[in-house]
């Protein structure tokens, strides 16, 4: 029992990402099947939350994000395989005392891409609900090519990848304190004598 308690303590933080994971991909799996469920797929503008603003919009998305590689599934999957690989490396940094931001950061994005890897694997397509009209219903930015009527359709695990990406991009930019330790140490050592001439030829 010792050595099963010793286990866990040594690796706790990997158990509570692991939950952390399950949890996420959990709440995409279920309100995707919700949606499958009880909304029509394609009805537009579809069940109004908020009017003219949120709504519920069934839809299937066979590309990434904003329909990119429309109808390449094979080729999604192999990208999201190796990004699981990539981000599963990411994930033996993980230490929610130390870096607790970095931690959930690579856990949201684990947690995003497996979401709708579930989804590539077994359905047609990615399930997406989450339609927003960030100006309105009927009202389009002023650039024209920038549509906003309505924002992309995505769903819970789009948002955590975004979510993830951007936590992870602060951590290694304002918290990442090796990422600028080692162009220090890149850079070469003066010499301490050196160091004293160039003191002593600035008060002369």
């Amino acid at each position: 029992m010792k050595k099963v308690l010793d286990f866990i303590k040594k690796y706790k933080h990997y158990f509570l990402a692991f939950g952390i994971v399950a949890c996420f991909v959990a709440a995409d799996q279920i309100t995707k099947y919700v949606v499958r469920q009880n909304v029509e797929l394609g009805l537009y503008p579809g069940i109004k939350v908020i009017n003219n603003f949120f709504y519920i919009t069934y839809s299937i998305n066979t590309g990434a994000m904003n329909g990119i590689l429309t109808g390449n599934k094979a080729i999604l999957i192999i990208i999201t395989l190796i990004a699981l690989v990539i981000f599963g490396f990411f994930a033996k940094d993980i230490n929610f005392m130390k870096k607790r931001l970095y931690s959930w950061s690579v856990c949201l994005i684990i947690a995003g891409t497996l979401g709708n890897f579930i989804d590539r694997l077994f359905l047609n397509g990615v399930t997406d609900f989450l339609s927003f009209y960030p100006l309105g219903k009927g009202h389009d930015w002023f650039i024209s090519w920038i549509s906003l009527d309505p924002w992309p359709t995505f769903n819970i695990a789009d948002s955590l990848l975004v979510i993830g990406v951007i936590a992870l991009v602060i951590y290694l930019l304002f918290f990442d304190k090796e990422l600028f330790q080692k162009k220090d140490k890149d850079k070469p050592a003066v010499p301490a004598d050196e160091l004293k001439e160039e003191e002593t030829d600035g008060t002369n």
